[in-house]
């Protein structure tokens, strides 16, 4: 047990990275930081957890009287179903993709030891998303219901132990089809469909929610009480301890929490003698990556081979690394391309589900006729929309915001080229905003014309324009932004290219900063157009000015940041 606790510690640290660092004053200022960036993405998770605390908190109250225990178990299966394809997504990165794979097979340790540290190491990350999705739930819930002590308890206890079971079949799928099936045995091949997978169910879980459409809450109720009940009879047949975790809860039932606990220990177990066996031989046999070997004529080897700038040939270098790395296409690059199937989707689905038709009460203005009451009206919000779905697609982006990570041990390269860090620095930002100007720019202006063609809107040419041209400065001006923290502090030592994108808590707060900045200057603009009178074509002019001198201070102060930072690596 000693050496399962010492290397599950240190599979734990080399995870998440030392994030403190010793800068001649001691580690004291290293702690400081790590703690005030915990507490920063604290902060930015308490809307989240609050409206899914006042989830919970209403379905008790409209449930009232009836089945209230429904909302437990929804709580429940949403929790399954993060662990479960975190537990098939996460399982090829940790088990399979890990370089410290090699070094610890030749090392004094039974395969169980492996085995067990990885998968807690796997737990541990998937706990924390589960805690920000069940708990929340559980919380309104009780607070609802008066719930007493015996009530927090049980939440408290089944919330730390659900994810283990989903986690547990996830992996167990992924280690039989790597031990099965020779292509699974393609490490990018695998991550791709698992990834898909999820993606999928993301759909699913929007459409679901869509599904409800404008219905009322009596409506609503019955839904819940159909479908949930039906939805929870099938998760506890896949599933069998999901229903003992939403009785033990439910009826604060001491036995069915043992009973629940005591399965939970028992997969454990199961696991562990079943991946002894199978993963230590899969580990071994599989290949690292699948390639094509193919001799090059003389022709194809000076195209191959033709001579281009430094600042082409280093974004060429950058945007074949983000495609061909299945890691860093899945969370850097396809969620920010994909974002309009996943939200145009489930919208379509609740146009469907409305029969098309939009209720308008007696005395109210319909969407055109305010149209013709305010003819500035369709031009605000033309400019407004294509602002904020570019500021969607550059925080979706995480290309930016990971530059630097992703080079790992290999940013040496980046000291010996013969290159200028001021060239470099440009040639890691163009990749993100390649992209931004593609999913946001791009996406924006087809979005305008279909509003033109398919609903027949009449968007003034001016208004159109000077949307592309926002879109476009938001998108420049927030990419030098999102390269910042990537500077200053860029998770470097990493074992997987998973660690360097998912685990890289820094990245995740110029996505935050992005969003609030861009609500601040939507709210900004439209105080300006409802109390001062200003025109919204002045707004307008005004939004691409400030965005164009915050790109510009944002840039300076990228090359000071690169000039600082980047000898040091």
């Amino acid at each position: 047990m000693k050496k399962f606790f010492i290397l599950t510690k240190v599979l734990l640290k080399s995870g998440f990275g030392n994030m403190t660092y010793d800068d001649g004053n001691g580690r004291k200022k290293g702690r400081i930081k790590k703690s005030l960036i915990y507490i920063f993405l604290g902060i930015c998770m308490i809307p989240f957890a609050g409206m899914l605390g006042y989830m919970g908190y209403s379905g008790y109250r409209m449930l009232e009287g009836l089945n209230t225990d429904i909302i437990i178990g929804m709580a429940c299966i949403a929790g399954v179903f993060m662990s479960f394809f975190s537990g098939m997504t996460m399982c090829v990165g940790i088990f399979f993709n890990s370089s410290d794979t090699e070094f610890l097979l030749p090392m004094p340790l039974k395969a169980e030891h492996i085995v067990g540290a990885k998968f807690t190491t796997m737990y541990f990350y998937t706990f924390l998303t589960d805690l920000l999705f069940v708990m929340p739930i559980l919380t309104g819930y009780g607070i609802a219901g008066g719930c007493g002590v015996l009530y927090w308890i049980m939440a408290v206890l089944v919330t730390v132990i659900l994810p283990v079971t989903p986690l547990i079949y996830g992996s167990l799928i992924s280690m039989v089809l790597i031990r099965v099936f020779k292509r699974a045995r393609n490490k990018d091949f695998l991550t791709v469909i698992s990834t898909i997978f999820a993606l999928i169910m993301v759909i699913v879980i929007n459409v679901f929610t869509q599904s409800f459409g404008n219905s009322d809450d009596v409506e609503i109720a019955k839904m819940l009480m159909t479908k949930g009940k039906s939805l929870l009879r099938i998760m506890s047949t896949v599933f069998p301890n999901t229903l003992l975790a939403e009785r033990a809860v439910s009826e604060r039932s001491p036995l069915m929490l043992i009973l629940f606990l005591a399965s939970a220990a028992a997969f454990v177990v199961l696991f562990i003698f079943v991946a002894r066996g199978v993963y230590i031989k899969s580990v071994v046999e599989m290949s690292q990556t699948k390639s094509k070997s193919k001799s090059l004529s003389s022709v194809e080897m000076e195209r191959a081979v033709r001579k281009n700038s430094k600042l082409k040939a280093y974004v060429v270098k950058e945007l074949k690394l983000a495609f061909r790395t299945p890691i860093y296409f899945m969370n850097c690059i396809m969620l920010s391309a994909l974002w309009p199937v996943i939200f145009l989707i489930p919208m379509i689905v609740g146009a469907f589900n409305d029969n098309g038709e939009t209720a308008v009460s007696e005395g109210e203005m319909s969407f055109s006729q305010l149209i013709e009451a305010y003819p500035e009206l369709l031009a605000g919000l033309c400019m407004m929309v294509v602002f904020g779905l570019t500021v969607l697609a550059v925080s979706f982006s995480m290309l930016n915001n990971t530059a630097i990570s992703r080079e790992g041990k290999n940013v040496f390269f980046m000291k010996y080229i013969p290159m200028s860090y001021e060239k470099q620095l440009l040639a890691k930002i163009l990749p993100g905003i390649i992209l931004t100007l593609v999913t946001g720019t791009l996406y924006s202006i087809i979005g305008m014309a279909a509003a033109i063609l398919a609903f027949d809107f009449d968007i003034p040419l001016g208004a159109a324009v000077m949307s592309v041209i926002i879109s476009v400065c938001a998108c420049i001006s927030f990419n030098f932004l999102q390269i910042m923290t990537d500077i200053i502090k860029p998770k470097l030592d990493w074992q997987t290219e998973q660690a360097a994108v998912k685990q890289n808590i820094v990245a995740i707060v110029p996505m935050f900063v992005i969003l609030i900045s861009g609500v601040l200057i939507c709210l900004g603009g439209f105080k300006l157009c409802a109390s001062a009178g200003i025109s919204v074509y002045a707004v307008g002019g005004i939004a691409i000015g400030l965005l164009a001198l915050l790109g510009a201070i944002f840039y300076k102060i990228d090359l000071c940041l690169a000039k600082k930072y980047f000898p040091k690596y």
